[in-house]
């Protein structure tokens, strides 16, 4: 037999408050006295209540939900970027909802996931976003912000390494230990981070008259 979930109105019931408070005592910020909260989280967890993280998202319109969009998850840095990024959101109240995409470029079906979820902010690593697909984000006020490259195309924010002081750094190296014959190996071309990588690379060793 299924166990029926206890509700914030019994909770309510039980504690004798109404059950807008019971929501306010289990919302992180809102107001509350002391010992309301004590009295309604005794109550709760003599019922087991837990409450329903969703519901409270359409009250207060704060899924506290997270949506990563990824698409190379094999990648050892980037399955350790999401168990950071997990972690670390987890520390400041949100959940993530991670979508995988086998496309070089998320599509509007996976965007949509994000959109039904009302997710708060959307992260993307190292997928290829349309600029109509971020004009429909701002639209419904989801922020996108772009980890590890940026897009000039695209008017959202960005995170990303300095990878032409990166690669330069490494040319300079090779450069003090005499070699004279350098092969730059790239990763996939229509990125940034390789863009610069390689810029940075060419950079230095013509700056040397190398190349």
């Amino acid at each position: 037999m299924k166990k029926k979930n206890v509700s914030a109105e019994l909770v309510a019931k039980k504690a004798n408050v109404s059950q807008s408070t019971v929501s306010r005592v289990f919302t992180p910020g809102k107001s509350v006295s002391e010992e309301t909260k004590q009295k309604v989280l005794k109550v709760a967890n003599e019922l087991n209540y837990k409450p329903n993280a969703l519901a409270r998202g359409l009250i207060t319109n704060k899924s506290k939900l997270i949506g990563l969009a990824m698409k190379n998850k094999q990648n050892p840095f980037y399955h350790e970027v999401l168990a950071l990024f997990t972690q670390k959101l987890k520390q400041f109240g949100y959940s993530v909802l991670f979508v995988y995409t086998e496309n070089e470029e998320i599509q509007q079906e996976e965007i949509n996931q994000f959109i039904e979820f009302n997710v708060e902010a959307i992260i993307i690593t190292d997928a290829v976003l349309s600029s109509d697909l971020v004009k429909k984000l701002k639209s419904s006020n989801i922020p996108v912000m772009l980890f590890n490259r940026y897009d000039e195309t695209l008017n959202c924010n960005s995170v990303s390494s300095d990878n032409i002081f990166a690669t330069r750094s490494v040319a300079e190296y090779f450069y003090n230990q005499g070699y004279k014959h350098n092969l730059y190996v790239s990763g996939q071309h229509n990125t940034s981070t390789n863009r610069d990588r390689l810029y940075g690379f060419r950079q230095y060793f013509s700056e040397k008259n190398k190349i």
